[in-house]
């Protein structure tokens, strides 16, 4: 019978942590700090944003918000890659970019991510900051499940230790949710979908998770020295492995991470236009019409850079959220390189820190829902139990299959 620190996987947790080196655990510690302090500080600054939007109502930001940032992120890695190539031209290749899993990558990878931010930000308005908080911690579960198909993860999710931390995330969520779900009128009606449809976004930002791991995988080069045989997790598609048919070129780790950030955000951008007309759509959108949907659009990028519309803060607050979704997307596309689920579970550890802070500086709770402390401190400490659950499982676990 296993004891109690075996059970835990208490023992595999520590010999991980003394395996890595110190540069890797550097690494590993401020990406770690980038994703969490990244992932609060959208959660927050996102609802700042739709509220300080001057003239322009909240149902009408979705849309500007979702173009600005996508367009800012692309223009910002795409320079640091020209930038890159500039300066390392004779030293570094991106054939593999041209490669046909490269370019389809690349057109999945922002597919997934602007799919995940119109949910989310479409949904921002209506639903609970608390409860946003709350629902970005089921995003890990969607990973394992995602990496279980896609990534050929062979750990058995039928453990004791995922199931606990299913069962504590989902009871945080129910206990922080009663609140809106046990009243009845229309207007709690419609925010109960907008919240279902918040929950929705998670599927395709745990999709991304899983498709830049891939890419991180398929394209870093073999000999790479920041991984060894002892710090790669439970997946066949490793850094240092190659598939029978991998004949593309492969690159240092910063130069894939850079190209990826780039070509994903140009891809993202390309899709949030593509998605546009979803404005338009009936109780979705915000307009009538495309004409309308054109027309908002403008007023939403005149109002962030010339500060029409008595838009005195909202470029404040694009700089902020952009920061945030910077230091996120780094931290995250180095989290990717070693395990899609590791990403997704330091998100998860995001989620109970933006809602204390919520809970601590309510000024910062700019939604017309009243905050209930009881559930939602109560739903908080079941979250933190979750994911440190989920920790124990995910590290005790990642040498299974090497």
């Amino acid at each position: 019978m296993p004891t109690i620190r075996e059970f835990l996987h208490i023992d595999a947790f520590l010999e991980t942590y003394r395996a890595l080196t110190w540069r890797e655990l550097v690494l590993i510690i401020v990406a770690v700090l980038m994703v969490i302090s990244g992932n609060a500080g959208q959660l927050i600054v996102l609802n700042l944003w739709v509220a300080h939007m001057g003239l322009i109502p909240p149902p009408e930001t979705p849309l500007s918000i979702l173009t600005i940032s996508s367009s800012t992120m692309a223009v910002f890695f795409i320079a640091a890659i020209l930038i890159r190539a500039a300066l390392n031209w004779k030293t570094i290749s991106f054939r593999f970019l041209f490669s046909t899993k490269g370019l389809v990558l690349s057109v999945v990878i922002g597919l997934c991510n602007a799919l995940n931010g119109v949910l989310l930000v479409y949904a921002t308005p209506s639903t609970s900051e608390i409860l946003q908080a709350l629902l970005l911690c089921t995003q890990v579960f969607w990973t394992l499940a995602g990496s279980k198909l896609l990534l050929s993860d062979s750990r058995s999710i039928l453990n004791f230790l995922v199931i606990g931390s299913f069962l504590c995330v989902a009871g945080g969520i129910v206990l922080g949710a009663s609140p809106t779900f046990s009243q009845s009128s229309p207007t709690t009606s419609s925010t109960k979908w907008w919240t279902l449809i918040f929950a929705a976004s998670m599927i395709p930002g745990a999709l991304y998770n899983v498709f830049a791991s891939m890419y991180m995988r398929a394209f870093t080069a073999v000999d790479e020295p920041t991984k060894d045989e002892n710090t790669e997790d439970a997946y066949p598609l490793l850094v240092n492995q190659t598939e029978p048919e991998d004949v593309h070129e492969r690159s240092d780790s910063t130069t894939v991470k850079l190209t990826m950030l780039a070509t994903t955000g140009l891809s993202q951008m390309l899709w949030m236009f593509v998605f546009m007309p979803l404005n338009a759509a009936p109780w979705f959108g915000s307009s009538d019409n495309l004409a309308e949907t054109r027309e908002m659009l403008k007023d939403g990028w005149s109002c962030v850079f010339q500060r029409e519309f008595g838009c005195t803060r909202a470029y404040v607050y694009y700089i902020a959220f952009n920061v945030s979704y910077f230091v996120n997307y780094i931290g995250s596309a180095y989290l990717n390189h070693f395990s899609a689920t590791l990403n997704s579970m330091v998100t998860q550890l995001s989620a109970p820190i933006a809602a204390i802070i919520l809970l601590v500086a309510p000024s910062l709770n700019v939604g017309a829902q009243a905050v209930e402390v009881g559930p939602s401190v109560g739903a908080i400490i079941l979250l933190m139990l979750g994911s440190a659950v989920f920790t124990l499982w995910e590290q005790g676990t990642r040498k299974k299959v090497q």
